[in-house]
């Protein structure tokens, strides 16, 4: 990847507002038509369902003879549904065909020529639709459009063509803002439009002609204003091509194609779906006229819109994908329960964020991996997955609708949008680069940012290093790195000082010194605080016994610790360990990711209880039938009821856990800050998160799952027992006898612990049978799995599967593995009562009627405290 772009500020930014001026004018025409599709189509079949020799009546009459191979009847208004899903399918399936045909013609013929190319089709397609007095013509306009759609895709490249890696995400964000406001103000025009009729043959002409003007008018727009971005090889007078001999570049991927096009295809397929069924449903449900789904539709696109140029803009673009399917995945479960239109509105609102992030941070991922002579090839094959996704996705789905009804159709898209989820957080990485911008400084640049942090920080500039009789060496200043030469356990930290600006002691100190503190000996209330920290830092962060699951403190640190003089901090913003914990060092870029993701949490906390007060199962009745929402096929199979619950269970221990730790850096880092508890208030003493990625998982299965992925909270005081018996036994640490000690070792202490929780619990529990069991079972499953592979390793059969085959395998083995050992552990929390606590205060979905009937409104917490009146002090006070 390159990381300067070529194209001078005030070229990238003509080329930006051109392309912005011509896509907003493309999009808004192309969103003319989503309002009118229902009432569209029903014109056609009303005026052409007498003959029996038109394409419509042929395409109905298949449509007829489908619907009767089902046993269940299905109302003929159904047909609309289904109808336009075909449409829409068509459209998309010629757009993956032409897509990567576009793509590399402009890669050979320039971006500029193959945009004109790609306009004169477009022109063609919407003429015909103007034309369209007849099903037939407007069957041709579509196809014709779908061929030669290609004006997204090419802004992508030019946008990727006058962009450095650092402007790349604004840049894509730009475009992305482009379909926000097209959808705010275009389906809202074209419902307008359609209302004025002046051809009586074609009611929606008016529409069609308002599109066509548009899209001549951007054609000449682009013929007379926007310039080539990609040089390509230019004929001589001879006729022969002249070519510039380059220096070959080599092109490093984080991310492959395939898994960005396969993640595409995925989202694309379950949303695509949901976005065409949307106005059929809201015709079905509340009776919407074009009107109305296009006052729905531009809601969409102005809450996404303002997110875009607000938020996105500024979001790392694989944190923007991240956030976009989270919201797909609960605006998916919203849909399948709603009863009125401030659901519908509340469902749209996360639909607005999701189509505001995903396809605009994955278009901003492809391209960062593709290399600058094959950008429009590799974004045309990108866009040309997501098109097929879109072909089938509408057809697909309103045949669910159709079929099954809108509970199961919606919940089948949350359980699809659930799995995409899966992809996006545990296989997309950061591009290289991408995270850390390297630019270079002169040193008086440097001298004066590291004089910033100790302004900030409170260090004098001028320090003066000085020894007294302790042995104790201080930086003199407002706040001071404490120096120990003295071994033995102990953290870092920086105590007050005293000023001496004596002459001739002044040391030129950038950053303080680091070195270990041993069990402070002058002050009583400084020991009482060393002991507090040492039995509160569960993973040992700041100390000498540091767990190895956690990255490294940031190098200047380091560099401090290992004796080195006058220490600058260097650009680092994060550091990330073997199992995908990150240490950040920018404490602004903690605390705003900590407050996105508690806001996430809380949202999705929310979700889950909500989910939960409709099962009685959670309520401690293990013999309950299922809630009664969810589809037949669910509620009458006892492994995907199980499957079921088991999810709702272990996501609302994980957001749960989530949740808690992004507690941690956010008030300690955020709140707090080393102005009022030093150097436990900087950033990378406060890890992103205690979970490690999924990637753990995928790589070692279940022994992923508990060494890497899982929090690691009590790791420490689970393995120091075990190597205390592992040397008492005589056996080495790393042997297979050893590692059998340490496994069941600290799967028993650790069920230990949670059994002690379960026996303090109200409930009818099973702290041995249950949750001891379930850690037990844990055990033999690690070891059973960790020995089977080494010795399909010793056979050489592992090296030969792929890489992806493995990872697959090992998904299944512990997805199995769960399914029949989780529900001991998931069974006793629910007889606890531990799903009866309320985690939110103010829930957003039981606030619009989402809940069981008098299960609460907006605030819940009414009753959470109390104030107890016993007849001895010990049993009055607050009432939880």
């Amino acid at each position: 990847m390159g990381a300067q772009s070529l194209v001078s500020p005030a070229r990238r930014k003509q080329v930006l507002r051109v392309l912005f001026i011509s896509l907003l004018l493309d999009l808004i025409s192309f969103t003319f038509i989503l309002p009118l599709f229902p009432k569209l189509l029903e014109f056609y079949r009303n005026l052409e369902v007498q003959s029996s020799n038109t394409v419509l009546s042929r395409i109905l009459s298949g449509l007829n003879a489908y619907k009767n191979s089902f046993s269940k009847p299905i109302n003929d208004r159904y047909d609309i549904v289904l109808l336009g899903g075909a449409l829409g399918s068509l459209f998309s399936f010629c757009q993956a065909i032409a897509s990567p045909v576009i793509g590399t013609l402009s890669d050979r013929y320039g971006r500029r020529t193959a945009l004109l190319w790609s306009m004169a089709g477009n022109i063609a397609s919407v003429a015909l639709w103007c034309a369209a007095v007849d099903f037939r013509t407007f069957l041709a306009s579509r196809i014709v459009g779908g061929l030669s759609e290609g004006n997204v895709q090419i802004a992508l490249a030019i946008a990727t063509d006058i962009s450095s890696d650092a402007d790349r995400g604004k840049t894509m964000a730009l475009v992305g803002a482009c379909f926000s406001i097209a959808f705010t103000f275009g389906p809202a025009l074209g419902a307008a439009l359609a209302n004025v009729t002046t051809v009586a043959a074609n009611p929606f002409a008016t529409a069609a002609g308002f599109s066509l003007f548009l899209i001549v008018t951007e054609t000449v727009y682009l013929y007379f204003a926007l310039p080539e971005t990609h040089l390509v090889d230019q004929p001589t007078t001879n006729g022969t091509a002249h070519t510039e001999k380059r220096a070959p570049v080599k092109h490093t991927r984080t991310n492959s194609h395939s898994l960005l096009n396969i993640t595409h295809f995925a989202f694309i397929l379950f949303f695509s779906g949901m976005e065409f069924s949307l106005p059929f449903m809201t015709y079905d449900l509340f009776a919407f006229e074009a009107r109305d789904s296009g006052k729905l539709l531009g809601f969409i696109g102005l809450v996404a819109s303002l997110f875009q140029g607000g938020v996105v803009r500024r979001m790392h673009p694989l944190r923007a994908v991240q956030t976009g399917v989270a919201s797909a995945a609960v605006a998916f479960f919203i849909l399948s329960r709603l009863s009125t239109q401030k659901e519908l509105y509340a469902a749209a609102f996360l639909l607005a964020i999701t189509s505001s992030t995903v396809v605009t941070g994955l278009n901003s991922l492809s391209s960062f991996e593709a290399g600058s002579n094959e950008r429009g090839e590799k974004l045309g094959n990108h866009r040309s997955f997501g098109q097929a996704g879109r072909a089938l996705g509408p057809l697909l789905f309103c045949t669910l609708y159709w079929w099954a009804g809108r509970d199961t159709a919606y919940l089948t898209g949350a359980a699809g949008m659930v799995g995409v989820c899966g992809l996006v957080f545990g296989q997309l990485k950061a591009p290289k680069g991408l995270d850390v911008k390297k630019v270079e400084k002169p040193a008086d640049l440097l001298a004066e940012k590291a004089g910033r942090l100790q302004r900030r920080r409170g260090v004098a500039k001028h320090g003066r290093l000085d020894v007294d009789a302790s042995g104790v060496a201080r930086v003199t200043g407002t706040e001071h790195a404490s120096v120990s030469n003295v071994d033995g356990n102990a953290t870092y930290r920086l105590p007050n000082g005293a000023v001496d600006n004596s002459p001739g002691r002044d040391v030129e100190s950038p950053l303080p010194p680091f070195s270990w503190q041993a069990v402070p000996q002058e002050s009583l209330s400084e020991r009482f605080d060393w002991v507090l920290d040492a039995f509160t830092s569960f993973r040992g962060i700041g100390w000498t016994w540091e767990r190895s699951g956690l990255p490294p403190p940031p190098s200047f640190v380091e560099d401090a610790l290992g004796g080195a003089v006058n220490v600058v901090e260097r650009p680092e913003p994060v550091r990330v360990s073997k199992t995908g914990v990150r240490r950040l060092s920018d404490r602004a870029a903690l605390v705003r990711e900590s407050a996105i993701n508690l806001v996430i949490g809380y949202i999705v906390l929310d979700a889950v209880k909500t989910l939960g007060i409709h099962d009685r199962y959670m309520w401690g009745y293990m013999d309950a039938a299922p809630p009664a929402f969810l589809p037949g096929i669910i509620r009458q199979s006892f492994a995907l009821t199980r499957i079921y619950r088991l999810s709702i269970s272990c996501t609302a221990i994980y957001t749960a856990l989530w949740f808690a730790f992004k507690l941690g850096p956010f008030f300690f880092c955020g709140v707090l800050g080393p102005r009022w508890i030093g150097l436990r208030g900087e950033p990378w003493m406060n890890p992103a998160c205690m979970f490690g990625s999924f990637r753990s998982v995928l790589d070692h299965g279940l022994a992923g799952w508990w060494g890497g992925w899982w929090h690691q909270t009590f790791r420490m005081v689970f393995e120091e027992p075990a190597s205390w018996l592992i040397a008492r036994l005589g056996l080495e640490q790393k042997s297979a006898a050893g590692s059998l000690v340490s496994v069941f070792t600290a799967f028993f202490l650790s069920g230990c612990l949670h059994a002690s929780g379960s026996y303090t619990q109200l409930g009818d529990t099973r702290p041995i049978l249950g949750q001891m069991r379930f850690f037990f079972l844990q055990a033999c499953g690690v070891t059973l799995q960790t020995f089977a592979a080494r010795g399909l390793k010793s056979t050489g059969i592992t090296q030969k599967l792929p890489k992806r085959l493995r990872q697959l395998g090992n998904l299944v083995i512990v997805m199995f593995w769960m399914y029949h050992t989780a529900p001991l552990l998931c069974d006793d929390f629910a007889r606890g009562g531990i799903w009866l606590f309320e985690p939110v205060p103010i829930s957003i979905f039981r606030g619009m009627g989402l809940g069981p009937k008098g299960g609460g409104g907006w605030w819940l917490w009414s009753d959470m405290f109390a104030w107890r009146t016993g007849e001895h002090w010990w049993d009055t006070g607050i009432a939880l």
